[in-house]
């Protein structure tokens, strides 16, 4: 494995092909990646098997979903602004204002709650037989 004093860096067609498999435009199969880097299939997942190959791909990737997550918190809130609730609710699940209870055996008695709560805080008597069954 690499190490900071010897940072593992490919040359040649490996570094042609570790571009290749971060870059999102590339959308071929592993044949035709091969074809276009110029190397047998077999020699493909030899690369593959090489962790410090695969860790050098890693940290091209991350390269460039860095460089992207502006363009996607304001893609992001965009779609708030128009009200899409998938949007609002991954921009809450990612501030770690929400959590998604479905699912949980829990869940039913954990949404009755909240919504007692959100009721009871509105000021009016509340009858918690009227409350709906949560499902």
């Amino acid at each position: 494995m690499a190490t900071k004093s010897n940072k593992y860096k490919p040359t040649g067609k490996k570094m042609l092909m570790a571009k290749c498999l971060a870059d999102p435009e590339f959308q071929g199969t592993i044949t035709e990646l091969c074809i276009t880097v110029g190397v047998a299939r077999s020699t493909f997942y030899d690369w593959i098997g090489d962790t410090d190959f695969r860790a050098y791909v890693d940290e091209l990737i991350d390269k460039y979903t860095d460089s992207e997550l502006s363009r996607v918190w304001k893609a992001l809130m965009k779609l708030i602004d128009k009200g899409d609730i998938q949007a609002i609710k991954l921009y809450f699940e990612l501030k770690g204002k929400y959590k998604d209870t479905l699912g949980r055996n829990s869940a039913k008695t954990e949404d009755q709650s909240n919504l007692l709560q959100l009721l009871s805080s509105t000021g009016e008597d509340i009858n918690t037989d009227d409350l709906p069954e949560v499902e």
